[in-house]
């Protein structure tokens, strides 16, 4: 059984508009997915983490789900616990990558938030 989850410490994710919007605040990517990406990730946002589960409540094949699956980890967008096969490169691609904002997202001011939380004033400026 190969089990699937979402590094959320790192990756922020929304689906508008039937189509799955995902960041990743390490390298400041972001990156969409078609209809079929959409419908596994909302499964896999959902706590559905094993593939065969995934693929059944997303109404995909399993061969579907499971290239889905398979670029999502390739980007580093989901964490694996099991066996993916290699892509063989002929599979329609669900995932697109786009850079043009990493610098902006990277600047973003709450990015480094430490566990107190954002802003933390130092002791001697609190009243």
């Amino acid at each position: 059984m190969t089990l699937l989850s979402i590094p959320t410490a790192r990756v922020i994710s929304e689906v508008l508009d039937g189509e799955a919007i995902i960041i990743d605040s390490m390298t400041g990517a972001y990156f969409t997915l078609d209809a079929d990406g959409t419908a596994f990730w909302a499964q896999l946002s959902a706590n559905a983490s094993p593939l065969e589960r995934i693929a059944e409540n997303s109404g995909l094949p399993v061969p579907r789900a499971t290239e889905v699956a398979v670029e999502l980890a390739a980007a580093g967008l989901v964490m694996v616990d099991g066996d993916l096969p290699a892509l063989n490169g002929s599979a329609a691609k669900a995932l697109t990558k786009y850079t043009d904002m990493e610098e902006l997202l990277l600047l973003d001011p709450i990015h480094d938030v430490d566990p107190a939380g954002w802003p933390v004033l130092p002791p001697d400026a609190q009243g």
